[in-house]
């Protein structure tokens, strides 16, 4: 016994300059954005360096440090490395490694959640076809099984509980279930966000919610968040929720309380984390919204001098640059960096090909450079009906090439049947390649559509005089065809 007392304090010197020099390791990511970290682990995953990573996982689990943005570091890099293309394969070979490390588990959780919502759609329940379904409630299961071995293994790592939620809310589990989830998570860590933003979604009327709990959710949030947390952020998105459902988003944005509340969320934030970036983003899309496109502007640059490649903020200020400014050589630039230094994520690539593609439409020249702009945002994200109708249109309108068009317009309608307009050009193109009766067929869908007053999307939406105009001119492109078919 007095040997081992004798040697105890050489242990635990021994033991403190493990734990400092293992601390000093992660010095190099203080106050960076976490994007660097989640690179740094996703080589080491892809290395099969399993040890080396589950080391980072432990750190960010026991220390919790915080992200730039306020939140915990382990949210975003969980939320990163779940988005990347292909991790799937090395999650399935980490998976099998024992011991087994709770992070694998929820990582390959995350990911056959994110992917069950990508084989079901962003859109309503009408468009979700019937394998979309079944994909999307396979994976969930997928997902639900991965996170209850996780959170079996370390119920400290509050993710495995919180990603848990958007599983219940696919799978339509009741708010009780997810209540005893969410209480898990924030057990384990009443600091972190994530718990708080996915409840936030399930209780959203249009999911497993009602206007009542999902409102009464967030003024509990906002007026008593955990201390030494951003909870009361979700407010913020709350808000940011319902302008997407007002009639008039301007005017819902300068009503006193909601101006009032964003903004002193807006400076809350920044005065406890300088260099938030997600709050920028956030505050820039309120002024884009207001009509304040130079503001709006101002503070996405703000936020890319803290990460010059932020894939979400080049994004939209790209969008600014290209839609409300005309400033084609500037959107160019953002999107193209965009997808230099972003390999990992094919969806928002696409969407910056896609975009590419309209700027060189909209300078009018390069037909070819357009449409291998839009092949490309194909070749990489082939479920966004968008991309099929506008490359049917440029066919259709430049090239006149009306049997390829009349292609995509039936790819387009597949992902979508009741949006009006890819109902109405494929019936312009079987007008033009003289197949009356289909014509005909497909345009009185298209005046169907239109009657139902069908709204599905920015690009369908109709209001009562542009509805009553295209009504007459698809009327007379039926008498027209009628005419036709009598000769």
């Amino acid at each position: 016994m007095k040997k081992s007392k004798k040697f105890l304090p050489v242990f635990i010197a021994f033991f403190l300059l493990f734990s400092n020099s293992c601390m000093n390791s992660y010095k190099k990511y203080k106050d960076t954005p976490s994007r660097i970290m989640s690179n740094d682990i996703l080589n080491m995953i892809k290395a099969e360096q399993y040890e080396e990573a589950e080391e980072y996982f432990n750190y960010l689990v026991e220390k919790k440090p915080y992200s730039i943005n306020g939140v915990r570091l382990l949210e975003e890099v969980y939320v990163e490395l779940a988005s990347v293309k292909n991790i799937i394969e090395h999650l399935n070979t980490w998976c099998l490694k024992s011991p087994p490390h709770q992070s694998a588990f929820i990582l390959r959780g995350i990911y056959h959640t994110n992917s069950a919502w990508r084989a079901r759609g962003g859109g309503y329940a009408y468009a979700v076809s019937d394998e979309g379904r079944r994909l999307f409630e396979s994976r969930l299961k997928l997902a639900k099984k991965d996170l209850e071995k996780a959170y079996s293994l370390n119920p400290d790592d509050p993710n495995s509980a919180s990603s848990m939620i958007p599983v219940l809310m696919g799978l339509r589990y009741e708010e009780e279930e997810m209540e005893t989830w969410f209480q898990s998570a924030i057990k384990s860590d009443p600091v972190t966000y994530e718990p708080y933003s996915k409840k936030l979604q399930f209780l959203n009327p249009k999911w497993r919610g009602t206007l009542e709990k999902h409102i009464r959710f967030a003024e509990h949030c906002y007026h008593n968040p955990p201390r030494k947390s951003i909870v009361y952020k979700i407010m913020f998105d709350c808000l940011i929720e319902y302008s997407k459902k007002a009639g008039n988003v301007k005017r819902f944005f300068r009503k006193p309380q909601v101006k009032n509340t964003l903004n002193d969320i807006y400076k809350r934030v920044l005065k406890d984390f300088p260099k938030a970036m997600r709050i920028r983003q956030d505050f820039a899309y309120v002024q884009y919204k207001l009509g304040k496109f130079d503001e709006a502007i101002r503070l996405y640059t703000e936020a890319l001098a803290i990460d010059p490649n932020d894939m979400f903020v080049l994004r939209s200020r790209g969008t600014i640059y290209l839609e409300d400014k005309a400033e084609f050589n500037k959107a160019e630039l953002d999107y193209k960096r965009l997808i230099k230094n972003n390999p990992y994520y094919p969806r928002t690539r696409a969407e910056a090909y896609f975009r590419l593609g309209e700027i060189f439409r909209l300078r009018n020249k390069n037909y070819k450079k357009v449409m291998e702009y839009y092949n490309k945002a194909i070749e990489l994200n082939p479920k966004e009906k968008y991309y099929f109708f506008m490359r049917g249109f440029n066919k259709m309108s430049v090239n006149r090439d009306f049997k390829s068009a009349l292609e995509d317009f039936i790819e387009a309608e597949k992902i979508d049947p009741r949006h009006i307009h890819i109902n109405h050009y494929k019936s312009m193109c079987l007008h033009e390649l003289k197949r009356f009766d289909e014509a005909i067929t497909n345009y009185q869908k298209t005046l169907e559509l239109i009657e139902k007053e069908v709204v599905k999307g920015d690009a369908d939406k109709l209001n009562k005089e542009q509805a009553e105009g295209l009504k007459l001119q698809i009327n007379h492109f039926i008498s027209l065809c009628q005419k036709k078919q009598t000769l």
